[in-house]
């Protein structure tokens, strides 16, 4: 990032520092002195921009900064003051240049914010922070043209078929990568190897969270600070299981949690990804309803809520599975009886599910495991949402 701290705290200081330090333009970062006008090559032009951030290693476009000219009246990219832009109003701008994008570009770029700075002498800056896309490449294709671009130092750049070509290639390994480090700390779990405690019970819930970003090669977070404060780690089912003393430290892997019971833990990965794992849900041979539902969307998310302080962005795959479970039914907790016909395989792995923006509704989210995770066991879908689709229960 070009600023040190997170684009929802960045301030007018922020903004006038780039001036007075001369930050010049780069592979991360765009000055307009103006708004994207209503032509189509102006419209264009920013999608260009736009997508050649996503396309490449994410950067920040801000609205509203004059930079030096050369002799020829050519802009050098070294920024000389923050006007602002006079006469608009920020939020119907910005929604404007969010509508933009989801016409003109395809496969939509998640993650696209927009912030509105005042104070400045014409009116306020408009900053536009687009992430590093893992759904790239993405096509401008406004006026049914059909574009890539990406970015270098010098600024966006028609991509050639061996690029396109390399980033759908790309694209598509990281989702096998994301597979295989699911199905290799399956493995591990089911063999008690590489995982900080022994487990106890048979039945098990296994919770992963796991940012695209911590595919990269030097991919980290500075786990060292959850030691300031290691009961915000919460365990899976920390609401139903009885109080207790928990361990908590640093290991070869990252920070861990754990009870003393030694039934569950949660793991955060020095790259960012977390593992959460639970015997104490499943001890009695049955999954609790509703409680197990609710336990799973808040422990979601209160980890979300973590990674977002640690830094990590999405795009975020949430994925649940159930070990050892063959046989096992869902237990109405009011009624006193099972209400679902038992699973029929060893390991259930549910659907995967993308958190590309946050905050965002964590239940509504997860809707789609638990529907498949009911459907499993012969019922149309989770009893835990309204017809209109929303929670029943307060998380």
């Amino acid at each position: 990032m070009i600023f040190a701290k997170q684009f929802d705290q960045i301030t007018k200081a922020d903004v006038d520092g780039l001036v007075s330090n001369q930050i010049p333009e780069g592979r991360e970062l765009d000055y307009k002195e103006q708004l994207p006008g209503t032509t189509l090559e102006q419209k264009r032009g920013y999608l260009y921009d736009l997508a050649s951030f996503a396309n490449t290693s994410g950067g920040l476009m801000i609205f509203g900064i004059r930079d030096q000219r050369d002799p020829n009246n050519n802009p050098t990219g070294v920024p000389v003051n923050v006007l602002g832009l006079s006469g608009i109003n920020a939020d119907k701008e910005m929604q404007w240049l969010e509508q933009l994008q989801l016409a003109g570009v395809e496969r939509r770029v998640p993650g696209v914010r927009f912030k509105a700075i005042e104070g400045f002498p014409n009116g306020p800056v408009i900053l536009v922070y687009i992430p590093k896309s893992w759904a790239s490449p993405h096509i401008v294709t406004l006026g049914d043209i059909h574009r890539f671009y990406a970015r270098g130092e010098r600024g966006k750049y028609l991509m050639d078929w061996n690029q396109i070509q390399s980033a759908f290639l790309f694209s598509e390994s990281i989702a096998e990568r994301i597979r295989n480090f699911r199905y290799d700390r399956l493995a591990k779990i089911e063999a008690g190897q590489d995982v900080p405690v022994e487990l106890e019970g048979n039945a098990r819930a296994v919770l992963h969270i796991v940012p695209i970003s911590a595919l990269q090669p030097r991919a980290s977070v500075d786990i060292v600070t959850l030691k300031q404060n290691p009961h915000r780690l919460l365990p899976l089912g920390f609401q139903v299981r009885p109080p207790g003393d928990s361990n908590h430290r640093l290991n070869l892997d990252g920070f861990v949690r754990s009870s003393i019971g030694r039934d569950t833990y949660t793991l955060v990965f020095r790259t960012g990804a977390m593992e959460a794992v639970d015997t104490y849900f499943l001890r009695e041979g049955r999954i609790p309803f509703p409680v197990f539902e609710f336990e799973v969307a808040r422990s979601t998310k209160a980890y979300l809520s973590l990674l977002t302080e640690l830094g990590v962005e999405p795009p975020i795959l949430v994925m649940l599975a159930l070990l050892r479970v063959r046989g096992l039914q869902v237990f109405d907790e009011h009624l006193r009886k099972t209400i679902g016909s038992g699973f029929d395989r060893d390991n259930v792995l549910l659907p995967d599910v993308l958190v590309e923006e946050l905050p965002c509704d964590v239940p509504k989210l997860l809707k789609p495991v638990f529907d498949t995770m009911w459907q499993a066991q012969n019922k149309d879908g989770s009893q835990c949402y309204n017809p209109d689709g929303t929670f029943k229960l307060g998380v």
